[in-house]
């Protein structure tokens, strides 16, 4: 499973639109755009995430299907051939909260991130556990 990024935000004045898009890849067109363009583009991420973290999302180029657990729907991407070192996971839920979490390992330095309006341990441990478990072996 490629990695994860993990987003926190109530955008109740931009509602994503996700669900078209469970089963398929963030990259796939649907009505000419793609979820990934969504996300990209939307007024929130600028007000949320630095931009040099969304040059770094954007460089997260290889991507897992969207999937669903409950009422989340997950996007799990990282950079290409390093995926245990470079991962993200976006989450977004029915009520259009939104959570980016951000993991990264260099070797000497590791960090994550993470970016919403909401703390990320307010998600289901379940939840949690995917975006660990994208850089821990099992």
């Amino acid at each position: 499973m490629p990695a994860l990024f993990f987003y926190a935000l109530n955008v109740s004045a931009e509602t994503l639109q996700l669900d078209a898009w469970l089963g398929k890849y963030p990259s796939d067109k649907i009505a000419g755009k793609t979820a990934n363009e969504l996300l990209m583009k939307s007024h929130w991420l600028k007000k949320l995430v630095p931009a040099g973290e969304i040059r770094l999302l954007k460089s997260f180029t290889t991507e897992d299907l969207i999937s669903q657990n409950g009422e989340y729907l997950l996007i799990f991407k990282c950079k290409p051939h390093d995926c245990p070192g470079s991962h993200s996971m976006i989450i977004t839920d029915s009520k259009s909260a939104f959570w980016i979490g951000i993991y990264q390992n260099k070797g000497k330095v590791v960090s994550t991130r993470w970016y919403g309006s909401s703390d990320h341990t307010e998600l289901p441990m379940a939840i949690q556990k995917l975006f660990i478990r994208g850089h821990t072996p099992e």
